[in-house]
């Protein structure tokens, strides 16, 4: 170890330093270079895979609605209907003939379950109910994809797709499959020319593996849950990540999830990063060996050469330098006759050696006079009222001399401070050390005087401060040769000091304070002006979210709000880093609701606690929100002053100045959510029908109007649909004009339970209704059309307790632009295909048809 660290130190160490350093751009450019390439391999890599994931995942979703479109056109087939088995499975053996490798097999089922119709023949009776997909078509009558499986009667990996036969009651005869064979997932591998190594899976939700291009038969079934590929394609379900496969070959994988099936699912494809990374790498080493071959030669030559022209000139000079510190001012190196840098260093040190022979010589000279001096110096400075002392210009500043004054100060005569080199540094206080030696280093090394402020013990330990002035005395020639100082006691005006700093505090505090008011009263302001302006309950809550932590820095609160019931207060905004944990709680829990006052407690034994607040929470101030009398809700704070506040600013602000601020704010809070209720009231009752809660006629036009600009910028259709109830008015005339009004109440509530986020319904006039459906085609609108004509006839509807008679709906259907270029078009066109469901029987129906003619009242719209 010592030989090592002695070469680290040496100028062959050094020399090699240098090559090494010379060659490390060329390093560095190799390892850039690697390192692009090595990037643009994998950017190249991922894109690559990731087309080829997206390409398989697309031509299996086409897979998917090709055989979407064969069940369907199956499902018609009359063998099916009549369930005739022979006939069905010999039809259905021929389409699984023209589909080789596609389908493992087709069949159908009746209603129970039971299959009567195969493609494949069955050794056993073969029942589907316990199958997911079974039982979804059955609920919707539509199409439906079941799990990844083992086929019943192919025995090979399948996915089931089912479609439902109906009869001409709507209701399911039977249902038509389709087992697509997972073999087939081959077919759709997008490319040929990959690695070998190269993979492409298809996983369940729990890591079975269900397809894999390469060995299925191997694969097939397993399960990969523990894979570090499976772990991450479950946390991130689609990207790009690097990790090894089960064969623990590490691989740079593509993943997605397969939304084309109804349990979670996912493919994923892995190229080995040998594949990816391989030819960069090969690079690289090459790169890297050709530089270290060149680094080796250069050291082979450099350093014998540092050597011989170096290191022996070096040896001597280290020669020389030691005689001079020895003693011998008389050493020289002779080398100052050659050229170069090494003669120049030869020549300063002999002309170094020459000066510090005579500084020598000249420092005798000096010793001896300043030692006559002396007994005049000290004569003068012990009459001074201070003490005055010389020190050495050595590590630990020794004390040469000293007046007798420091017994006075300290209580140490002038020997026994002289008699301890190291008193001054024993004496000097703990706490001013370091700065003092600070101060002091930055004295000699600059040579400027050295004056500071500090503590000195005294004999009993007391401290005593003491102004220090001391200047390095120096030759005639500049030299310095010792320190001079005098120390001065100004313990009586530090004392002055300290009580004007305690002054000085109260009167910053005093100001700190009536700042802290000054920013917290311009919030509230600027806070009151914010809620002013919000135009929704939504805005005025994120306005008290953004001022609340500024007006209540080191509190922690919450706004309550009481609900439209009126029994519950329920939080809408919450700040600071403890906010309460109660979301809600009844009015009468708050002391502050229940007594329309401010309710404050500093702790459990001193106020009555409000059973909203838990048991732990000790200190916390409830506001009530009022506004013209009205309750409205309840500020709750938790505040800080019960305890040391931690946060700058709160510590001294006064408990009542809290309480006025809590209270100025729940008064702007009330003021906002009052006007904001007012204006919501407003708003409900200019566009609302009063009866049955839904748009009104004029808002209706308003919307119209909109829609159709809206919808024409997109090219996408608008459906109306006309409503009215039959025999409305005979109702009326048997049950009375109030019963009426509960049956358009009760009509106004099914339509809003029926529509969509952007569908619009609204009362078009007396027992009319309009309900406006943006992108809706003909197709959707008389499905729409047809439930709701098929689910009202289910509302009953109930009077003084009596259960009225059901009222059925007769619905016309118009769609922009089919049926009209403009609003008022399309909405007469409606009205007229409900005048045709009408004369057609009521009941029903009906569509827009071209030849329609006008009915004979106007629609006047504006």
């Amino acid at each position: 170890m010592v030989a090592l660290a002695k070469f680290l130190n040496s100028l062959l160490f050094r020399i090699a330093l240098l090559v090494f350093l010379a060659a490390s751009p060329g390093l560095g450019l190799i390892l850039y270079n690697g390192l692009e390439q090595r990037r643009q391999a994998a950017n190249a890599a991922q894109e690559e895979i990731l087309r080829l994931v997206k390409e398989f995942s697309w031509n299996f979703e086409n897979t998917l609605k090709m055989t979407h479109q064969l069940l369907a056109s199956l499902a018609h087939y009359p063998a099916v209907q009549s369930k005739e088995a022979e006939k069905c499975s010999a039809f259905f053996a021929s389409i699984l003939e023209k589909h080789p490798g596609l389908y493992g097999n087709l069949g159908a089922m009746n209603w129970e379950g039971f299959i009567f119709c195969s493609a494949q023949p069955m050794k056993t009776p073969v029942f589907s109910t316990d199958r997911n997909w079974f039982q979804r078509v059955l609920q919707t009558k539509d199409f439906a994809v079941g799990e990844l499986q083992i086929g019943r009667i192919t025995g090979k990996a399948t996915m089931l797709c089912a479609y439902p036969a109906l009869n001409k009651a709507g209701e399911v005869e039977a249902v038509v499959f389709a087992a697509l064979d997972l073999a087939w997932l081959r077919e759709l591998f997008p490319f040929t020319n990959m690695t070998p190594e190269a993979n492409l899976t298809i996983i369940d939700s729990q890591g079975n593996i269900l397809f894999r291009y390469l060995d299925p038969e191997k694969w097939v079934g397993k399960t990969m849950a523990g894979a570090q590929v499976v772990k991450i394609i479950m946390e991130q379900e689609r990207g790009v990540a690097e990790a090894r496969g089960m064969d623990g070959v590490p691989r740079l994988y593509a993943f997605q999830p397969l939304e084309a099936l109804p349990q979670k699912g996912f493919l994923y494809l892995g190229i080995p990063t040998d594949a990816v990374f391989g030819p960069s790498e090969r690079t690289l080493i090459r790169n890297l060996v050709a530089l270290a071959g060149a680094v080796g030669f250069t050291l082979f030559i450099a350093l014998p050469l540092g050597r011989i022209l170096i290191i022996r000139r070096i040896k001597i000079f280290r020669t020389t330098a030691q005689r001079l510190a020895a003693g011998d001012l008389e050493a020289r190196t002779a080398l100052g006759k050659e050229k170069g840098e090494l003669g120049q260093l030869g020549q300063a040190l002999d002309h170094m050696a020459a000066a510090l022979e005579q500084r020598e010589l000249e420092r005798r000279q000096a010793l001896e006079a300043l030692q006559e001096s002396e007994f005049k110096y000290r004569t003068l400075v012990e009459q001074i009222p201070a003490v005055a002392y010389m020190a050495a210009l050595d590590e630990v500043n020794t004390t040469i001399y000293i007046s007798p004054q420091i017994e006075t100060l300290l209580g140490f005569t002038a020997a026994e401070w002289q008699s301890e080199p190291e008193m001054w540094s024993k004496q000097l206080h703990p706490e001013d050390q370091e700065q003092v030696r600070a101060l002091l280093s930055r004295s000699h090394e600059t040579g400027e005087p050295f004056v500071a402020e500090y503590r000195l013990l005294s004999r009993s330990g007391r401290p005593v401060w003491v102004r220090d002035d001391t200047r390095v005395v120096r030759d005639q020639e500049g030299r310095p040769i010792f320190l001079q100082g005098v120390l001065m006691d100004i313990s009586e005006r530090k004392r002055t000091e300290v009580e004007l700093q305690e002054l000085n505090a109260r009167l910053q505090t005093a100001v700190k304070d009536s700042r802290e008011q000054t920013r917290k009263i311009t919030l509230v302001n600027e806070m009151s002006d914010l809620l002013q302006s919000c135009h929704s309950f939504e805005e005025a809550y994120a306005a008290v979210c953004s001022f609340s932590p500024r007006l209540f820095s080191a509190d922690s609160g919450a706004l309550y709000i009481l609900n439209n019931s009126r029994n519950l207060l329920e939080m809408v905004a919450f700040w600071g880093a403890a906010p309460p944990r109660e979301a809600d709680f009844p009015p009468d829990d708050c002391w502050a609701t229940r007594r329309g006052r401010v309710h404050r407690v500093k702790d459990h034994q001193d106020g009555l606690p409000c059973p909203h607040v838990s048991p732990e929470i000790d200190c916390y101030l409830c506001v009530p929100l009022v506004a013209q009398g009205d309750a409205l809700g309840c500020l709750h704070l938790r505040l800080n002053f019960c305890h040391p506040a931690e946060t700058p600013g709160e510590a001294d602000f006064p408990e009542e100045d809290k309480k006025r601020l809590a209270v100025s704010v729940a008064e702007h809070i009330s003021l906002a959510v009052g006007n904001l209720r007012l204006r919501e009231t407003l708003r409900t009752q200019a566009i609302r029908d009063s009866l049955t809660g839904l748009f009104n006629r004029r808002y209706m036009e308003e919307m119209v109007e909109r829609e159709i600009n809206r919808l024409k910028r997109l090219g996408s259709p608008l459906g109306m649909l006309m409503i009215d109830l039959d025999h409305f008015k005979r109702f009326n005339d048997s049950y009375g004009h109030h019963a009426g009004d509960e049956l358009l109440r009760v009509l106004g509530n099914f339509l809003q339970s029926q529509v969509r986020t952007e569908d619009i319904a609204c009362r078009y006039g007396g027992e009319e209704f309009l309900l406006i459906l943006p992108g809706a085609d003909l197709k959707t609108c008389l499905q729409r059309a047809e439930k709701l004509r098929r689910d009202f006839k289910k509302v009953r509807v109930t009077y003084q307790g009596q259960s009225l008679e059901t009222v059925t709906l007769s619905i016309g259907v118009a769609i922009f632009p089919d049926d009209g270029a403009s609003g008022d078009a399309v909405i007469v066109k409606a009205d007229k295909a409900l005048y045709r469901a009408k004369h057609a029987g009521r009941d029903r129906v009906a569509a827009s048809q071209p030849e329609e003619e006008p009915r004979e009242h106007q629609l006047n719209l504006a």
